[in-house]
């Protein structure tokens, strides 16, 4: 219950996700997605690996449902973007957060985040995965070589968000500029405090923006292009 936790271990755990307040396994399920009623199809989409296969399977047998009952939060993080300082400070507590919980959340982009009027949580961890887990020998491997991700997934985020909206750059020209600016070209009319963050985080955001092309273009075997093996700074 929230009242076992301090007033800093709650402020911990807000940085981190919604409270979750109870949840009930209970009968029955929701309709399978469209998108995976083809279960051969979506194996063949992730290079028929046996695991993918045995995923759907067990989810279109399922017959029960988990269901959580979670701390409401009711805006949208775009309530939230207005100062890109205090989106920048939220974005790397919330990293902080994960990373000292050994959590990889490995799909934080702002439709996953939530926001009470005052700070950013994240939400859905669908995709979450940890060391602390019962995990295979390369899905541990898998974890450690993605250590940084989710601190690298945010600035790509964060610097995306700026290019278009603050730079007013156009999607089809906001790589290269990214680009740009990691190599340490940012133009003079970049507004402050955006002109820092980009100098920050630009570098990041450039090589994840790479990767993130090449698996949209369906290289479901590119690998995250961590940078050495230290933890990143914000």
């Amino acid at each position: 219950m929230l009242g076992n936790f301090t007033d800093d271990e709650l402020a911990a755990r807000a940085r981190l996700r919604p409270g979750l307040y109870h949840w009930r396994v209970l009968p029955g399920r929701p309709p399978v997605a469209a998108e995976h009623q083809d279960i051969d199809a979506v194996v063949r989409q992730f290079g028929d690996h046996p695991a993918v296969r045995t995923r759907f399977e067990e989810l279109a047998a399922a017959t029960n449902s988990l269901v959580l009952f979670l701390e409401y939060l009711p805006h949208p993080v775009s309530a939230m973007l207005t100062d890109p300082l205090t989106v920048e400070r939220q974005l790397f507590e919330i990293v902080a957060s994960l990373r000292a919980r050994d959590v990889l959340h490995m799909d934080a982009h702002f439709g996953n985040m939530r926001s009470d009027g005052t700070r950013i949580h994240l939400v859905d961890y669908g995709l979450a995965t940890s060391p602390r887990f019962d995990l295979s020998d390369e899905e541990r491997e898998f974890v450690a070589h993605n250590a940084d991700h989710d601190a690298d997934y945010m600035a790509m985020r964060l610097v995306n968000w700026l290019v278009t909206s603050a730079c007013g750059v156009p999607l089809p020209a906001r790589d290269s500029y990214v680009r740009r600016c990691a190599d340490g070209d940012i133009p003079s009319n970049v507004p402050f405090p955006v002109v820092e963050i980009l100098a920050r985080h630009a570098p990041a955001a450039a090589r994840m923006n790479a990767f993130c092309y090449r698996l949209f273009d369906g290289d479901i075997h590119a690998k995250y292009p961590r940078v050495g093996s230290g933890r990143r700074r914000s």
